[in-house]
């Protein structure tokens, strides 16, 4: 999944959408968020909502997520990396 853009109080139920969805086909979910410009706490909540549906999507941060994860201590909690070649990597092991 590719989101761009902002993540805010307005886009951020339709991520959570889309991430609901996503993660019901029970395969692993990666979230491409490389091109988000804006991500404010209701994006955070989305993501901590499908982790703890028992989900743990796989984040590709831009500098913007990159920051809101490190600033709420979460940088740890959630996999990620650097880019969506290395994510797919990733969840090919």
């Amino acid at each position: 999944m590719t989101v761009v853009g902002e993540v805010d109080l307005d886009t951020a139920p339709e991520l959570e959408f889309r991430v609901t969805r996503a993660a019901a086909a029970a395969d692993p979910l990666v979230i491409d968020l490389s091109g988000v410009t804006f991500f404010a706490s209701a994006g955070l909540a989305c993501l901590l909502t499908a982790h703890g549906q028992g989900h743990r999507p796989h984040l590709v941060p831009s500098p913007a997520v990159a920051k809101v994860l490190a600033l709420s201590d979460l940088e740890d909690f959630l996999p990620r990396s650097e880019s969506l070649a290395d994510a797919l990597r990733h969840l090919a092991r």
